[in-house]
């Protein structure tokens, strides 16, 4: 009875399935290839570090998107039609966990590099303060190379100390070697592999000073591990957030937010989202930093805003986003 009836009604079922089939498929099936970014919102700088013997709590904010991978054919679509998002395509994809891991890495970088910087140049102004740290290693931050893994720290390279080398020197190795042995600590264990180079000339992994701190005058506690923000586009506001609390500089309920990545020797660094950073911070901050690099593309984005809540600064060294608070 069943057979007989859907061979009757066969030119109804295709007629019905198929165009639901379809719905479904643009619904469900993700494109590997592309990735969408989102507005996010801001998060509150404070939460990451806790230095001694300090009573200042100013407003600084680090600011997020929203961004996943793989979006449906439906969610695509939905995407485009706002310009407050980004459609983007995927040259290389990462794992979720392993995506993390490396958000992972370039918070610790960006805490490193912020506290180091900030502690010598606060020094400059009180003699109180201090900070002892030497360079580890250089860390590797991304691979996609043969045995090498995230988070080890390189400390030698064919049987020479990279800590005696200068980091143009480090570069300059990499390039002129086809083949290399690196030592690294792995779970603070000495491991050694070879890595080569493949048809496009490359090794396939970017590596970044890790520093170790033995000692600071004030000490202080960190907290950011704990969070589930990871990424290195906060290292500005980070940065700014220590060199306050150490000098007790009070900037009276501003709120102050911003984004890029900084170094050791206080360079702010570009960061992608930029576009969506604006959107995200309107109508939430007083004053907002932006890399240099990002500015053109920031400004953009402020200038379709119809009454933003707060002034674009463009900044190449966080000593220019201190002067202007000051």
């Amino acid at each position: 009875m069943i057979k007989s009836w859907l061979k009757k009604h066969k030119l109804i079922l295709i007629v019905v399935l198929v165009p639901y089939l379809i719905l479904i498929t643009t619904l469900c099936f993700p494109l590997k290839s592309y990735s969408v970014t989102l507005p996010g919102g801001i998060h509150k700088i404070v939460k990451g570090i806790e230095i001694d013997n300090t009573t200042i709590d100013n407003d600084f904010y680090s600011v997020y998107v929203i961004s996943y991978d793989k979006p449906t054919l439906f969610q695509l679509w939905m995407s485009s039609l706002t310009k407050q998002s980004t459609i983007s395509k995927n040259i290389v994809t990462f794992g979720l966990q392993e995506a993390y891991k490396m958000g992972m890495i370039d918070e610790e970088l960006s805490y490193q590099y912020g506290i180091i910087y900030s502690y010598l140049e606060a020094s400059k102004k009180d003699s109180n303060i201090s900070i002892s740290y030497s360079l580890k290693g250089y860390i590797i931050e991304t691979t996609l190379a043969g045995n090498g893994k995230l988070g080890d720290i390189i400390i030698k390279i064919n049987d020479i100390l990279i800590s005696d080398m200068i980091p143009s020197e480090v570069t300059d190795y990499f390039i002129t070697h086809d083949e290399i042995e690196l030592t690294v600590l792995r779970s603070n264990k000495e491991v050694s592999y070879q890595i080569n180079k493949t048809d496009e000339d490359m090794f396939m992994m970017t590596i970044m000073p890790f520093y170790e701190i033995h000692s600071t005058t004030p000490t202080y506690k960190a907290t950011y591990q704990d969070d589930f923000i990871v990424g290195p586009s906060g290292g500005l506001l980070q940065a700014l957030n220590i060199y306050s609390s150490l000098l007790s500089i009070d900037y009276n309920g501003l709120i102050i937010s911003g984004t890029g990545t900084i170094d050791i020797e206080g360079n702010v660094g570009k960061i992608g989202g930029i576009k969506e950073k604006i959107y995200s911070v309107n109508g939430k901050v007083d004053v907002f930093f932006c890399p240099e690099e990002n500015y053109l593309d920031a400004l953009e984005a402020y200038n379709t805003l119809k009454s933003p809540s707060f002034e674009l600064v463009k900044v190449g060294h966080i000593n220019e986003a201190i002067e202007y608070l000051s």
